[in-house]
């Protein structure tokens, strides 16, 4: 309904804009002048839940650009049918109602704003049918590095292919002056539908500070922090452009608000928060680009020494998502791990009943040396199958049978494709800056601001 609101000083008044979402019926109903206590009582309602601090008595709202009302706090509307901005035609209604002692940034409620549609997209996301940021799985690690321990998601969805195709091949070009125009604004705001169950308007460059310091530690290296940052604005303005929601998970990029990443930090939040934050705005407004698109800025935790292709994980060529070598992730923390699987988790997740003299054969290999198929006994899995159904950490793994089920050994973490984060530490450690790093794992790509 209401998706931004700003508050101007015009000779020396303050006006309330509200825009308005012309997708909603409500914007034909404030058009055709009708249901005016209604009108008033979302507005009163937009108002005290968004907690606004607003002294004026003039409030307009804005639809496409065209301010299509105005509305007094003494009880009088003018709404403009003919989309003009003169001969406003005058109603009275009842009069906006604006509290008193209220704080910027709070929350609003998630059933009060977000359709039946918004709410099936908002849902779709947990099903991970599209390209995510981040590995579900990858995250525990990640925390590993971080002062305090956080609470993991542990395991990873099955990407949908088809609406992976969908969104990123599908998608038309962007014009460059309309990339450049979500950045021009000293503010741009974004909608954050959290876990919570509310939904957040954020500035854009302060949920970027959430994301980095949720998605990457901050005892790495600023040019990393750095490449984080841009990756995430790259993602972000991506789904915002295609209409799509952000939250604060996995589904999407993970964020954490200040009190969160007190509760991770410590005390030695002071010093990661400004290493964050410098990384942000240093950064500020710049995305990466392929073919003049927004490119989907995948990552994960650590590579097996090489990225992967995405061709080997959702089906078809992403061109700018090439295996390339990571050579700095084979001594990161993550890099080996050892898991171990009874016959009866063999069974119960796929089905089949081994024992000591079960054979294992490996049938196909990608070029960044990650299973694509192999054969347990006489079935013959997918890599990424078993990646999924296993909760492996990574599809470059040893499976060796044992008198009680399994042994499984994992050589990297997360889906291989794009950056690796671990990969990119390791790069700044070495003297590279932020933008190499980005060219590295994203092939022939532009950085803009």
């Amino acid at each position: 309904m209401f998706y931004k609101y700003e508050i101007k000083v015009e000779d020396t008044e303050e006006i309330l804009y509200l825009y308005v979402d012309d997708k909603y019926e409500f914007a034909k109903e404030i058009m055709n002048n009708s249901n005016h206590d209604d009108l008033t009582s979302k507005i009163n309602k937009y108002i005290n839940d968004m907690k606004i601090k607003f002294k004026g008595t003039k409030i307009l709202l804005v639809v496409g650009g065209i301010v299509i009302a105005l509305i007094s706090t003494s009880g009088i509307i003018a709404t403009n049918k003919n989309n003009s901005n003169t001969n406003l035609s005058e109603t009275i209604v009842k009069k906006v109602e604006i509290k008193e002692e209220v704080s910027e940034n709070d929350y609003f409620n998630l059933d009060e704003i977000v359709t039946n549609n918004k709410k099936q997209e908002l849902n779709s996301t947990n099903d991970k049918t599209e390209v995510h940021s981040v590995d579900k799985k990858q995250n525990v690690e990640l925390e590993k590095e971080q002062p305090v321990n956080k609470s993991p998601i542990e395991k990873e969805e099955p990407v949908k292919k088809e609406s992976v195709k969908e969104e990123i091949l599908k998608s038309e070009p962007l014009k460059e002056d309309i990339l450049k125009e979500e950045i021009v604004e000293n503010k741009t705001m974004l909608t954050l539908y959290r876990s919570s169950g509310v939904v957040q308007q954020i500035d854009l460059e302060e949920y970027l500070v959430g994301v980095v310091g949720g998605e990457m530690p901050a005892s790495f290296n600023a040019e990393a922090l750095k490449a984080q940052a841009v990756v995430a604005r790259t993602y972000a303005l991506k789904r915002m452009s295609e209409g799509k929601v952000l939250t604060d998970n996995v589904s999407t990029q993970v964020y954490r608000d200040i009190d969160q990443l007190k509760n991770n930090w410590g005390s030695s939040f002071d010093y990661y928060y400004n290493k964050v934050k410098n990384a942000v705005v240093s950064t500020k407004g710049e995305y990466i680009t392929y073919n003049n698109k927004y490119i989907d800025a995948v990552y994960h935790s650590t590579s097996n020494g090489y990225t992967e292709d995405a061709i080997y994980v959702w089906g078809y060529t992403i061109p700018y998502l090439k295996s390339v070598n990571s050579p700095w992730d084979v001594t990161a923390t993550p890099y080996l791990r050892t898991v171990e699987k009874t016959n009866n988790d063999i069974l119960k997740v796929l089905g089949i009943e081994i024992n000591d003299d079960t054979p294992v054969e490996v049938l196909e290999k990608s070029s960044s040396n990650r299973i694509n198929k192999v054969k347990i006994g006489d079935n013959i899995y997918e890599g990424i199958e078993l990646y999924n159904k296993l909760g492996l950490r990574s599809r470059d793994f040893d499976l060796i049978i044992t008198d009680i089920g399994c042994s499984i050994v994992t050589r990297g973490y997360g889906h291989g494709v794009g950056m690796s984060q671990y990969g990119a530490n390791g790069m700044a450690n070495n003297g590279y800056n932020y933008k190499q790093i980005i060219h590295h794992y994203y092939s022939n790509v532009q950085i803009l601001s």
